[in-house]
């Protein structure tokens, strides 16, 4: 059995740029999820005239469809990403590299 490294500190640039790629998707699936399910409870209310019953429903399912997309998307996000090590001059240096994989593909921490 192979032991895993210990995750080494990575290049701060690289670091940023991947938590703010991350809470821009989260952010944006998130208020598109929820902007979905209002108007869609609002439209299924207005025409089935249930007034405030389908808004609820469809808001509350829109509560764990948000949770599922934040997942994919880390998933799909941190699987193109991975911590590597290279020698530089002064010795080791560890950078957080872009990997090309599908998204979608099994990702092992």
């Amino acid at each position: 059995m192979m032991e895993k490294e210990p995750v080494q500190q990575i290049d701060s640039k690289a670091y940023r740029k991947v938590v703010l790629l991350v809470t821009g998707q989260v952010g944006c699936a998130t208020v598109l999820i929820i902007v979905l399910a209002l108007v869609l409870g609002l439209f299924l209310d207005r025409t089935l005239n249930t007034k405030p019953l389908l808004t609820l429903v469809t808001m509350l399912v829109s509560i764990p469809v948000s949770i599922g997309s934040t997942l994919w998307i880390l998933r799909s996000v941190l699987s193109r990403y991975q911590v590597r090590k290279s020698q530089g001059e002064t010795g080791e240096e560890t950078k957080f590299e872009k990997e090309e994989v599908g998204i979608g593909r099994d990702y092992e921490a």
